[in-house]
């Protein structure tokens, strides 16, 4: 893609540069014809700072239009912390009878959904705060035979072992949304620039699409 723009001269990338102020002329808003937005970008390696006029413009959450422009709020409950995910593609050994099934098995102590994938593969995300596990835990300390004794606890009292262990990770997953989406009806944020969820099921992906595709026939 980025070849493709190069090479049709349609737009120019910039890399390494962070927009460090923003301003909207309250005046010329309403105006269609007018570019009220104004942003000022610094060069991360040399300093410099350059004045654009923004006609449309797509952010990650990590460059800072959101701290400019929107103050972002936790979707969770206050002091509720973020959610540790252990996730595990094995060749489980269990009686459980629905394991060659999608499922979910909600209990005391967590939460454990399971995704049949090729061979005999089952993809097992689960909770790993709860019960007697230790809810500060970090996911750095978080270890493939912990992942296995989590799932086991929550599904019990159905056995579980693991056989064949193809991949598993770690991660933490902190739900939250910007209290709004725009600004001045001129500027618009879309994607984890104001919403971030668990990676399970695409869910970020799939609501960033949506996200791309309600703004986009609205500016055609």
């Amino acid at each position: 893609m980025y070849d493709h723009l190069q090479k049709h001269g349609s737009v120019q990338i910039s890399w390494n540069v962070r927009p460090v102020a923003f301003q909207v002329g309250v005046d010329s808003k309403d105006d269609p014809e007018a570019y009220p937005i104004r942003v000022t970008l610094e060069d991360n390696h040399t300093g410099v700072q350059e004045v654009i006029r923004v006609y449309r413009g797509f952010d990650r959450v990590n460059l800072g239009y959101v701290k400019l422009l929107i103050k972002a709020r936790e979707m969770v409950h206050p002091g509720q912390p973020d959610t540790l995910l252990g996730v595990m593609n094995m060749v489980p050994k269990t009686n459980f009878p629905g394991i060659r099934k999608v499922f979910v098995v909600h209990s005391a102590v967590g939460t454990v959904t399971g995704v049949p994938r090729e061979g005999r593969l089952v993809r097992f995300c689960i909770s790993m705060a709860g019960g007697n596990r230790h809810t500060a835990l970090d996911a750095k300390d978080v270890t493939a035979e912990s992942i296995i004794d989590a799932a086991r606890e929550i599904l019990a009292p159905h056995t579980l072992e693991a056989g064949h262990i193809s991949w598993w990770s770690a991660y933490c997953v902190g739900q939250r949304a910007a209290e709004e989406f725009f600004r001045h009806d001129r500027i618009f944020l879309a994607g984890d620039a104001v919403h971030t969820h668990s990676p399970k099921a695409g869910q970020g992906m799939n609501t960033s699409i949506q996200d791309g595709y309600n703004i986009g026939w609205k500016l055609r």
